[in-house]
């Protein structure tokens, strides 16, 4: 698999590839998130790729695992990549289509941990995980889907991603979008602007 350098944060963070050490702290932290932000805890039929995240995104072809940790090492973010495939009945049919007929790889577990968000962690993730996709040359698509119920997560996506389509209403407050494979995401490190406003 091919493995990006890690990025060190001006905040302390570095987000980087996981190793099968950070598996169970990362599944922790995909549990306090579905309790904490969808009110919820772990669901077998839906979490699959969490109840085993080795085979889901570290020894499965396409697939890759992120994580952001702070100075001490604890584990404080997550993002993941996966080949698209139709889990969730609240895609419709054209879009299931659309993302069948094309290699897409979608974006998925997103987390971090509510004492360090604002920290430049969650964009940083994304953007490794784009990164890592492009230079995969397998994939035509970046995608993911959302929960807007979800407190600012409809604000952040809407400021970082392309929307596709908004299912509401439906169970999941659902809503689709991408994310361009050969642009920066907005506010990271690989965004120009944000280097000169660093600078």
């Amino acid at each position: 698999m091919n493995q990006l350098p890690p990025v060190h944060l001006p905040t302390g963070l570095v987000v980087r590839h996981a190793t099968r050490d950070d598996l169970g702290d990362a599944a922790a932290l995909m549990v306090r998130t579905f309790n904490e932000d969808f009110g919820y805890g772990l669901r077998p039929e839906m979490h699959a790729d969490v109840v085993d995240l080795a085979a889901a995104y570290l020894d499965k072809p396409h697939s890759a695992l992120f994580v952001a940790v702070d100075a001490t090492g604890a584990l404080v973010g997550t993002a993941a990549i996966a080949s698209w495939d139709r889990r969730h009945p609240t895609h419709p049919a054209w879009l299931a289509e659309r993302y069948a007929t094309v290699r897409s790889a979608e974006l998925l577990r997103v987390y971090v941990a509510r004492e360090h968000r604002r920290r430049g962690a969650a964009r940083e993730l994304i953007e490794l995980a784009r990164r890592w996709v492009s230079a995969e040359r397998h994939f035509k698509l970046l995608i993911l889907h959302t929960n807007a119920g979800v407190p600012g997560a409809l604000a952040f996506w809407n400021a970082t991603a392309t929307l596709v389509h908004d299912s509401r209403p439906n169970e999941h407050n659902t809503v689709h979008f991408e994310l361009a494979l050969e642009r920066p995401v907005p506010g990271s490190s690989g965004d120009a602007t944000t280097r000169e406003v660093r600078a």
